[in-house]
């Protein structure tokens, strides 16, 4: 906004013209040359004053109160002056960029609705936001770094954010800190109530009279005036800002340019007058003098307190001195029968990490509550709690690392379970605790359970703060309840560390409960671990093929591994593979099944109708993660003489995300001696662009779930139809498993998959059954 202002008469020329135009006017204005002439110095008088008359810009700054950063110094006066920081370092600027200040006051919501509809040309005192860089304009370099912050009255106690449940909080209106608070309440599912002020002032009035428990707001603000207001500042800091000068989106920049031209210029001087007025309002600090005298007398009394002291050391020392010689030996003797039983009982009983009861001071207690029933009948509940990816943090971190975290959560547990009595450390990073005294409503029962569990859980998702780094972590639950009917504590543990495993299976923070049908297939995975040993010593365990087409001929198989107990039924994989995987046995059978496929690839190699078929072996995370697993399939390719060319590794994506770089090295090593690898099942799990990229795979398996509908729906269609084209844009070829019907092979010849494998084709079968001529 440009204005013209009183034309400046300093100018030599300007003294000539304006002397002329009066002796004109002194000697008449009959003659008409003389008026003409006159007409024509006015009209160069005017001319000349032309660029005199501009030499101000005029700038309407929205200013609200809000010190020390910006405010009206008189604000209930005529003679109203922009003051703060913004205000002196925004009139030090204009000084020299011989602007004009014209102070709009206004309230913070008001201020930012004129400056967004150009009634303001700057508004000070503004964070930079997402949504806010859409509505004004801002210059580069910030102005001023300062964070937000909740202050109490120094009657309330706010240590934590979870301390703002049910407080009343004053905020701004529009401002960066409510924004954040209701997001923090979102995400801590709290409940505070709002009081949403026009003005930071407004705010002090209400903490100061107790109308509100806390006000946030800036660090300056709130720190300027906390001691008139009974203000202190909190633990709750958040938001750390950049603010600026902000100007209407539509309008001219240049104010906003020269800004960040001299804030460029000044913010390295230690001289220049930004750091100048930065100093000058950072907020006072309070320094307390004491008195000489009270030096003095204060000394005083130390020495004669240590004198005093001395002497009577001196006394003690020599009674102590006489009564030793007596008793010396008795007591010596005492002391250590003392010491070593103390030792042994701590030894014993207590785990000498945490402090905790160990597990067998634990089972004595249980097996005492478990007595007390008899008399007093009552129910009860056993938690068994486990620290989720505890192994990552301990192999990542260290060893020394992951000891201050068990004595970190064992810390945290006392202080959410008085009974100490009845909290243990169970082992590893396992802990235990017994709840008594429960209702006999099972419903009942289940919601106290659920209280104690939800407040446990609520104290994890604080971070522990372990040799400078903040770790989060959470845990798992498996819990067992009982009453009077139980009376073996060992059979209870054992239930809880059943419904434990449960939980950990189903991922991070679960809780689950012990039931029958759990106990049930407990036994079924004991019986499978020991049957698998002996299936793999006595040769139960054998391979059938399952063909892969393209077109109408065969070009390689899969190998599948099946079991059948001799004089009993087939074993589905599904059931028995996880069960190797958690056992470790998956290591030896693995090892078989790639030695088996390896001598049939073998003996097809000599054999001119099946020299050219591919064989695909299957490969468990479990076994990728050995060692010694590329040298094991050198060895085995050596011994047996197969053609690794011919040979094909199919992993999951649950393979691929766990220890990446380690995977992608053992890749290719195994791809330097031929070896191809395809993506099992993919679509299914954690499929991403980014590891398609990073890993050097061949081929790309198209999951059956997603073939057999995508003839009927076009979702299914649709998610074939992308990894078709996904693989086909980054050079991998593509092969559709679960193939049953002529409708999903014609749908996926449509879309340019030309390998197929499923029971249209052949179902697997054992190595004599199969087809080779076809």
């Amino acid at each position: 906004m440009y204005q013209y202002i009183a034309l400046r008469i300093a100018d030599p020329m300007f003294h000539s013209l304006t002397y002329s135009v009066f002796s004109l006017f002194s000697d008449g204005l009959h003659d008409l040359k003389k008026r003409r002439l006159m007409q024509s110095c006015l009209l160069l008088l005017v001319l000349l004053s032309m660029p005199a008359v501009a030499d101000q810009q005029v700038l309407r700054v929205g200013v609200y109160h809000n010190p020390p950063k910006i405010f009206l110094s008189n604000a209930d006066g005529t003679d109203a002056q922009m003051s703060g920081f913004f205000g002196d370092l925004l009139r030090e600027i204009a000084q020299r960029e011989q602007w004009h200040i014209e102070a709009v006051e206004c309230e913070w919501s008001d201020c930012l609705a004129q400056l967004e509809r150009g009634d303001l040309d700057l508004l000070p005192d503004v964070a930079m936001t997402t949504e806010r860089k859409h509505r004004f304009a801002f210059h580069q370099i910030p102005a001023l770094h300062s964070w937000s912050q909740v202050f109490s009255h120094t009657s309330v106690e706010l240590d934590s954010v979870l301390d703002l449940q049910d407080k009343r909080i004053a905020v701004l209106e529009g401002s960066v800190q409510y924004d954040y608070l209701q997001q923090l309440v979102e995400m801590f599912n709290l409940n505070i109530q709002w009081i949403i002020i026009d003005s930071l002032q407004q705010g002090l009035e209400l903490v100061k009279t107790l109308d509100a428990d806390g006000l946030a707001t800036n660090n300056l603000f709130g720190g300027y005036h906390a001691q008139a207001y009974q203000l202190k500042p909190t633990a709750v800091i958040f938001q750390p800002a950049e603010v600026y000068f902000a100007g209407p989106q539509n309008q001219s920049q240049i104010p906003l340019e020269r800004i960040n031209a001299w804030l460029s210029e000044w913010s390295n001087d230690p001289n220049s007058p930004y750091l100048q007025i930065l100093q000058g309002w950072k907020a006072p600090e309070t320094q307390f003098v004491t008195p000489r005298s009270v030096w003095i007398l204060s000394s005083a009394l130390i020495l004669a307190l240590l004198i005093l002291l001395f002497g009577i050391r001196r006394l003690k020392g020599e009674i102590h001195l006489t009564r030793d010689e007596l008793r010396k030996s008795d007591d010596k003797f005492t002391t250590l029968v003392s010491a070593q039983k103390e030792e042994v009982h701590q030894l014993n009983y207590y785990d000498p990490l945490t402090g905790l009861a160990n597990r067998r001071q634990f089972i004595e207690r249980l097996n005492l509550v478990l007595s007390e029933l008899k008399t007093s009948p009552q129910q009860g509940a056993i938690l068994l709690l486990d620290i989720d990816s505890f192994r990552n943090l301990n192999d990542t971190l260290g060893h020394q690392f992951g000891d201050q975290l068990l004595i970190h959560v064992a810390d945290r547990l006392k202080r959410h379970h008085q009974n100490h009595e009845n909290l243990a450390r169970f082992g590893g990073d396992e802990f235990m605790i017994i709840l008594e005294n429960l209702s006999d409503d099972t419903v009942q029962l289940v919601n106290q359970v659920e209280i104690t569990v939800d407040r446990l859980n609520q104290s994890f998702k604080r971070a522990f703060t372990i040799q400078g780094q903040d770790i989060t972590t959470s845990i798992c639950f498996g819990i067992v309840t009982f009453s009077s009917k139980n009376r073996s504590a060992d059979e209870l543990i054992q239930k809880a560390e059943l419904a434990l495993f449960d939980a950990k299976k189903s991922g991070r923070r679960q809780i689950k409960f012990f039931d029958h049908e759990m106990q049930a297939q407990a036994e079924q995975h004991t019986q499978y671990e020991i049957g698998l040993g002996y299936a793999l010593k006595n040769n139960e365990l054998t391979l059938h093929y399952q063909p892969q087409y393209k077109a109408n001929q065969i070009v390689g198989v899969e190998a599948l591994i099946r079991w059948q107990p001799k004089g009993g039924k087939m074993i589905s994989p599904a059931q028995f593979i996880p069960i190797a995987e958690h056992s470790g046995l998956i290591i030896p059978i693995g090892e078989w099944v790639i030695t088996e496929a390896c001598k049939t690839l073998a003996c097809w190699s000599k054999q001119a109708n099946t020299q050219h078929l591919t064989m695909a072996v299957n490969i468990s995370a479990v076994q990728m993660r050995q060692k010694e697993f590329v040298d094991q399939v050198v060895r085995i390719i050596d011994q047996t003489q197969a053609p690794a060319s011919q040979l094909e590794f199919e992993l999951t994506e649950s393979l691929l995300i766990d220890n990446s770089e380690d995977t992608i090295n053992k890749i290719e090593q195994l791809k330097a001696l031929g070896i191809s690898f395809s993506l099992d099942d993919f679509g299914t799990g954690y499929s991403s662009l980014s590891m398609l990229t990073r890993f050097p795979l061949d081929t790309l398996k198209v999951d059956q779930s997603f073939v057999r509908d995508m003839h009927r729906d076009a979702r299914d269609y649709n998610v074939v139809k992308a990894i078709v084209e996904l693989g086909r844009g980054l050079n991998l070829n593509v092969i559709a498993e679960g193939v049953e019907t002529e409708q999903q092979k014609e749908a996926l010849l449509k879309l340019g998959c030309y390998h197929f494998q499923g029971f249209l084709f052949s179902k697997p079968l054992p190595l004599e059954n199969l087809n080779m001529d076809t």
